[in-house]
């Protein structure tokens, strides 16, 4: 039973790992398809962003920086602690400045010997020997690692740093040596000490994927040196040191397979993390800089420069000036060419603008004096049309009002027809009604049925019924004529008083009254007898509904006659 339960949790366990590098994959392939993205412009924009905000960047540095100082001066520290925050403060020393990175190591490496701590003793001075090589200082670096070191009495994991720091010091001077001889050793040296990495780092660890690197860029295999930085990059957050010397170095092998757009991409990616993250000892944005000068750009490489010379000072090693220095020599005179062009278009442009002068005011003389003649014709023209325009306003208001008639003709002409022809329809119907209610008047009379007669026009319920046929008749025609009067109606009523119809009606009696309104029929006698209702039923409807009004009262009726 335990067997088959612990099978179980192999396989889940089997299933969740692959699930985990599948989503892993997926997260790298997207962050590599959003950078591959961007643009070298957007880059360049996004650089230009960062060094404006660099100011509060550097702040914020020297405030972790002085954080991590205030918590090393605390009394209560043990050795291990003091050891542990001296190494915090000199990694971030480290792209920072380069002399303090030399005292704070020094610091932990006196802090260590006082403590009889061999193994922190060691590794403090490879740090400090690794820091030289980088920093230029190679004799130094040399007593370090060869004088007061010895191979034989370090740990496994010292080795590794040592061969790290021996093979870095002998590839600076196998390329900056003037010595042939020396030169010829430093190259043998490092592919031994190359060796000797490859043959203890663990599989995956930085050092071994960056001697990985190393070896096939030495050997020129450029695209497998691409392939180890892009699988590196995948790995590491896009806001770290880490990202920015793995851009830099993915942007050495474009430059040297002649791909320029993609080496300027990356060098930008690699300047704008370097910015960001106030890092002062950086390769980027010197070649950066570098390129730019070469495409014309200089008032970019210019203010590169700027930025490369005030780091390069605070940064402080003997190193970086010196490379620094051959970029900013062609930077200058590629300027100072850039100021003369400037200068000999500025003298051509003044002559130019000397000579347009004098024309301009030979001009203006021919001008003054031709205006003078058209301000006289141009009074005449102004009377004129002044004149023209008071009969044209006065003709296109007699043409308004031409068209309103025109429209309330139509109108009227509309609804006179409508009407007329209900009217002669109605009276056709009550000619009818009436001569065969004759006929039976004189058929009850001739057989002398006078109750039943009597009986048969006491019924109310035939007026009802001709009442409400006419008020079918009427609602039908009007609203054939104004089909939107209900709507229009209710949208100059408060809402909460709007008028409701109910099931089967097409007008009520406040409707209807309105509707008489907008037929042009005033009076509230005349409303009440053509509508059969009494006048004060008409009055109280035309008051409520004014009230009623989201406009002034008394134009309620106003807008009622303009509806169509």
């Amino acid at each position: 039973m335990l067997e088959i339960i612990r099978e179980n949790n192999q396989a889940m366990y089997k299933k969740l790992f692959i699930l985990i590098f599948i989503l892993g994959s997926l997260y790298n392939n997207v962050k590599i398809y959003s950078q591959n993205k961007e643009t070298y412009k957007d880059l360049i924009i996004k650089l230009d962003a960062n060094i404006k905000g660099r100011k509060s960047i550097l702040k914020e540095k020297e405030n972790k920086i002085n954080l991590i100082k205030n918590h090393l001066r605390s009394s209560n520290l043990s050795y291990k602690e003091k050891y542990e925050i001296l190494t915090n403060l000199i990694n971030e020393y480290i792209p920072y400045q380069f002399d303090s990175t030399v005292f704070y190591i020094r610091k932990s490496a006196n802090l260590a010997y006082f403590n009889k701590d061999k193994d922190r003793y060691n590794e403090s001075l490879i740090n400090l020997a690794l820091r030289y090589a980088y920093g230029g200082v190679y004799l130094e670096a040399y007593i370090i690692l060869n004088n007061k070191i010895v191979e034989d009495d370090l740990p496994k994991n010292l080795k590794l740093n040592y061969y790290v720091a021996q093979h870095k010091l002998n590839d600076e001077l196998s390329l900056y040596s003037v010595d042939a001889i020396q030169k010829k050793k430093s190259q043998e040296l490092t592919k031994y000490y190359y060796q000797k990495i490859n043959k203890i780092a663990p599989e995956n660890s930085s050092e071994k994927v960056d001697n990985d690197i190393w070896n096939a860029l030495n050997l020129n295999q450029f695209k497998q040196a691409k392939d180890i930085i892009k699988d590196q990059i995948k790995l590491c957050k896009n806001d770290t040191h880490n990202y920015a010397k793995l851009t830099y170095m993915l942007s050495l092998t474009e430059r040297i397979q002649g791909h320029n757009e993609e080496m300027k991409i990356w060098l930008a990616r690699s300047a704008c993390v370097d910015m960001r993250l106030g890092i002062r000892d950086y390769a980027s944005l010197s070649q950066l800089a570098k390129t730019m000068l070469e495409e014309g750009d200089i008032v970019h490489s210019m203010k590169f420069m700027n930025i490369i010379t005030e780091d390069s000072h605070f940064f402080n090693s003997k190193l970086r000036p010196w490379q620094d220095s051959r970029i900013l020599s062609e930077i200058e005179k590629a300027y100072n060419q850039h100021e003369k062009r400037i200068k000999t278009l500025r003298r051509i442009l003044i002559s130019f603008i000397t000579l347009f002068s004098f024309l301009a005011l030979l001009m203006f003389i021919y001008t003054k004096k031709r205006n003078n003649k058209l301000r006289i014709t141009k009074k005449k023209l102004l009377k004129a049309y002044k004149e023209l325009n008071a009969s044209n306003i006065k003709l296109k208001s007699t043409n308004e009002n031409l068209n309103n008639l025109n429209i309330i003709i139509n109108e009227a002409n509309l609804i006179k027809e409508e009407y007329i022809g209900v009217f002669l329809m109605m009276c056709s119907d009550y000619i009818n009604k009436i001569s065969t209610n004759r006929i039976n008047v004189r058929k009850l009379l001739s057989q002398g049925k006078i109750e039943e007669l009597k009986n048969e026009y006491d019924d109310v319920y035939s007026t009802d019924k001709d009442i409400k046929e006419f008020n079918s008749l009427f609602d039908t025609t009007f609203l054939k004529l104004y089909p939107h009067f209900v709507e229009e109606f209710n949208k100059i009523l408060k809402p909460e008083k709007r008028v409701k119809l109910k099931q089967g009606e097409q007008l009520n009696t406040e409707l209807r009254i309105f509707a008489m309104i907008r037929l042009g029929i005033n009076d509230s006698a005349k409303i009440a007898a053509l509508l059969r209702y009494s006048k004060s039923t008409v009055y109280n409807y035309r008051s409520v509904m004014r009230n009623n009004s989201l406009t002034d009262p008394n134009l309620f009726e106003e807008k009622i006659k303009d509806i169509i």
